[in-house]
């Protein structure tokens, strides 16, 4: 049975702090934007940065696997690799992505190419796990040893340590590579608003399982049921986080502007 029709949806995706060319509209009037953090290149610690991994380089294996963990960190290495040289070459790194949707920024980024970005898993269901386990399958078919492997995991700061874990669980060299932040903004009135008077036609696509938590307390702070809304996210993960408020059905969505508009108001898929 159809659940209710959306009228509006309020895309809870982050912004960046200072790169406009990257927060592109929704080409849908009835998205709204609605970030709950803003992102910016993490500028203090360059110099740091870079000579820990000039050790790491110079400690580590040959084989220098680049893995970005998802659209903001090939957003933020792109900006923030530009202006400064690599300690070890690019152009003969191997290129992991979390997910179809990283690896496909990585290719507007033009960074890898499609024949050296090794992909775990899809857009709606990629992790650690995943990823671990394609790395894991294309090194077995080489012959090759983990303990030969260097990885580097380019994030943000704060990011959760399960991947860089899960790959030293594998006796894998790995440093973390942290050069974005994320910073909490509220939203303005008028989305407070819709929220109010609309709840039933109103859904929030969900983008980072980060902001759920915060989220969900501002709702109550406003005095709007948050069951009374509709939810929708592109991942299995926020999903399954969103269920353990008590907020079901979940809309299945896919972020990819031409199919957003689609899945929020043609079609209707749930986790």
């Amino acid at each position: 049975m159809p659940g209710p029709q959306i009228t509006v949806a309020l895309l809870a995706r982050p912004e960046w702090l200072g790169l406009s060319a990257e927060n592109p509209a929704p080409t849908d009037p009835r998205i709204w934007p609605a970030p709950l953090q803003v992102l910016a290149l993490e500028e203090g610690p360059s110099d740091q940065l870079l000579s820990a991994l000039r050790t790491f380089a110079a400690q580590g294996s040959s084989t220098v696997w680049v893995v970005m963990t998802s659209p903001a960190s090939v957003i933020a290495f792109a900006h923030w690799s530009a202006n400064r040289t690599f300690p070890f070459e690019r152009s003969r790194s191997r290129f992991a992505a979390v997910g179809s949707g990283t690896a496909e920024q990585m290719r507007r980024s033009g960074i890898g190419s499609e024949n050296t970005v090794l992909v775990g898993g899809d857009a709606s269901s990629a992790d650690a796990v995943t990823t671990v386990g394609m790395i894991a399958a294309q090194l077995e078919k080489e012959g090759a040893l983990w303990q030969d492997q260097s990885f580097v995991v380019v994030g943000g700061m704060g990011n959760r340590p399960t991947l860089c874990d899960a790959l030293r669980g594998q006796n894998a060299q790995v440093m973390a590579l942290p050069i974005y932040t994320r910073q909490d903004v509220e939203w303005p009135e008028p989305l407070w608003a819709r929220l109010r008077e609309h709840p039933h036609e109103t859904a929030i696509v969900v983008t980072s399982s980060t902001v759920i938590e915060r989220l969900h307390q501002a709702l109550v702070t406003h005095k709007i049921d948050p069951g009374s809304l509709i939810w929708a996210t592109h991942h299995a993960t926020i999903a399954a986080r969103l269920m353990t408020h008590g907020l079901s059905p979940i809309r299945r969505v896919r972020l990819d502007p031409s199919l957003l508009s689609v899945d929020l108001f043609e079609h209707e898929q749930h986790w």
